[in-house]
């Protein structure tokens, strides 16, 4: 099923969430590949992810060819209900115009009945607008567009933020579980793509 919601995101640059009342860090992606899961342990991660730096810190650079991406995967628990709101940065520089392709972050708050994550992808798409949602099903995560198109800027850093709390109890009518999964990521054909400082906070509403 695809539908299109209102959504907007702003713009500019741990292992577990501790008290309840201030952002938390919980990947700068400097150690990475340490802690992260490549999906079936696919050699090409290392060909595809770097870890650099600029003015603002560590990110992790992502530059995919004309094969498939390779998901890469971090389990890391927060406290869905003091913390529900996740946050990072990314920038797309370079992705191909004429095909539909995005950029994936991925959200687990909850685990199935067989111990397999529930995923949300939030998207950065080449083509779909922003608030397209494609529902998934039991083996298929929800996608949702938080960020389309736009012109390739290596220096353009857009801070997404989404109460994934409250995306998950909308998609799957229930509430998450108390201790998050973790995040994920996985970027598409003929990408090139930038992404840091992922972080969780409380939610705007909190006291």
């Amino acid at each position: 099923m695809l539908l299109v919601l209102g959504f907007a995101v702003s713009t500019g640059r741990a292992d577990t969430a501790p008290a309840f009342g201030s952002s938390v860090l919980l990947d700068d992606f400097s150690g990475f590949p340490a802690g992260w899961k490549i999906k079936n342990d696919d050699p090409r991660a290392a060909d595809i992810y770097r870890v650099a730096n600029d003015e603002g810190g560590p990110y992790l650079s992502a530059v995919v060819g004309p094969q498939p991406g390779v998901r890469v995967f971090k389990y890391v628990a927060w406290d869905t209900r003091t913390h529900p709101v996740i946050s990072w940065k990314w920038r797309l520089k370079t992705f191909p115009a004429d095909k539909r392709r995005s950029v994936a972050f991925y959200v687990s708050l909850h685990r199935d009945s067989f111990g397999i994550p529930t995923i949300v992808k939030y998207l950065w798409s080449t083509e779909e607008p922003v608030g397209t949602v494609r529902l998934g099903g039991m083996f298929r995560a929800t996608e949702l567009v938080i960020e389309s198109g736009g012109r390739p800027d290596p220096q353009g850093w857009i801070t997404a933020r989404v109460d994934a709390a409250a995306d998950f109890l909308r998609f799957y009518g229930e509430e998450p579980d108390v201790q998050a999964v973790g995040i994920g990521l996985l970027v598409g054909t003929g990408i090139d793509a930038d992404v840091a400082d992922v972080r969780v906070e409380p939610s705007a509403s909190a006291p």
